[in-house]
């Protein structure tokens, strides 16, 4: 991984305490100003008004990044994604076709004025509830396959992780494998379920990287690792325990734990992908 050390960044309100998806004293938004997206904007096929960002060489295996309550990360001076798109591109030059899907549709919990309180947001993510991120969900693995790729896995930031993990539990999402960023589970209670029913109903391989702030069904030795063994499915976790939650498309880069370890996790999330999907 290539990071730019001169990038220049501002940090965004932190999203309320006390809300299911992002644990207290998690990463603000990051605004990325200097990094220059390699890949397009699409309208993405099957879903109407709905954008993605992809990049990558058609054919190939593929992946669909699920971004967190910060969005789709358009350039400055529009609020957040941080460097989600960054992530995209480095998947890509690893050799796998990339689709970010703009879930919220060119909204973020900053730019919709409820990153301040934990309620507002709780309110806020429920109104892309089940039914409509399946949908896009559907829709990319269609628009992927439509590309030529024989196989197809999900990594998700946060939010992006709850949807991930919400997917491998479904038997009408062709997916091969996931991959989780500082997930946020506990976002299931969004939608009426809960973060312990969720880890049970997991179906497909999967990568958890937590930080230190993540619920403790997700951490090493925690309930879902427990649930994953008992079926029998591939789970790794490697515990970032020097880290908060947002690390990856949040956390300075300035601050040299940081740089060690974001890309640290993209080689090990690259790694995970293109065994699973070769």
């Amino acid at each position: 991984c290539n990071w730019d050390p001169n990038r220049v960044f501002r940090k965004c309100p932190n999203p309320g305490q006390g809300m299911s998806c992002c644990p207290p004293g998690s990463l603000p938004a990051l605004e990325i100003d200097s990094y220059a997206a390699k890949g397009a904007e699409i309208d993405l096929p099957g879903v109407e008004g709905l954008k993605a960002y992809v990049i990558g060489e058609e054919g190939k295996p593929a992946v669909i990044v699920n971004y967190d309550v910060f969005g789709f990360g358009r350039p400055a001076p529009e609020v957040g994604g941080g460097r989600v798109r960054e992530v995209c591109d480095l998947l890509a030059a690893s050799g796998l076709y990339v689709v970010l899907p703009d879930y919220y549709r060119g909204d973020n919990v900053v730019k919709a004025g409820k990153a301040d309180s934990g309620e507002a947001i709780f309110g806020w993510i429920a109104e892309f509830g089940v039914a409509d991120t399946e949908a896009v969900v559907k829709a990319s693995v269609s628009f992927c396959q439509s590309k030529g790729a024989a196989k197809i896995g999900a990594i998700g930031f946060c939010w992006g992780g709850w949807l991930c993990m919400r997917s491998a539990s479904s038997p009408e999402i062709d997916l091969s494998c996931i991959v989780l960023l500082h997930a946020a589970p506990g976002a299931e209670g969004v939608v009426g379920g809960s973060a312990e029913a969720l880890c049970d109903t997991v179906k497909l391989p999967t990568l958890n990287l937590p930080s230190n702030q993540e619920p403790p069904e997700v951490l090493p030795g925690g309930l879902f690792e427990k649930k994953m063994g008992e079926k029998g499915i591939e789970y790794e976790c490697v515990y970032f325990e020097d880290m908060a939650h947002g690390w990856v498309t949040r956390g300075d880069m300035a601050d040299a734990n940081t740089a060690r370890d974001v890309p640290k996790a993209i080689e090990l999330t690259k790694a995970f992908l293109h065994k699973h999907l070769k």
